[in-house]
């Protein structure tokens, strides 16, 4: 009798092995989808992206009086302002 509850305890306690070892495998997998989603919302796309969703921001616009703009040289050539922006933003 006794030997039969000792087999009785080693097969239970068997399963709650099986059931925490899937358990853990279980908390791996989420860990893992947790840590891709830590990387995608740290990117700068997503930054970038949720910025101009929530809060209406943009990229900064190409200055051309920037002296590290390729620009730079137009800007400075005595054009009218209306056509250098055309010139930036149309051609």
């Amino acid at each position: 009798m006794r030997l039969g509850g000792n087999v009785w305890r080693l097969w239970k306690a068997g399963e709650r092995i099986k059931q925490a070892e899937q358990e853990v495998r279980s908390q791996e997998l989420e860990n893992q989808e947790l840590k891709k989603r830590l990387a995608e919302v740290q990117s700068p796309e997503f930054i970038e992206k949720e910025a101009r969703e929530k809060f209406g921001l943009g990229q900064p616009l190409p200055s051309p009086a920037n002296p590290k703009s390729p620009d730079f040289a137009k800007a400075s050539s005595g054009e009218a302002n209306w056509r250098k922006w055309w010139k930036l933003y149309i051609n």
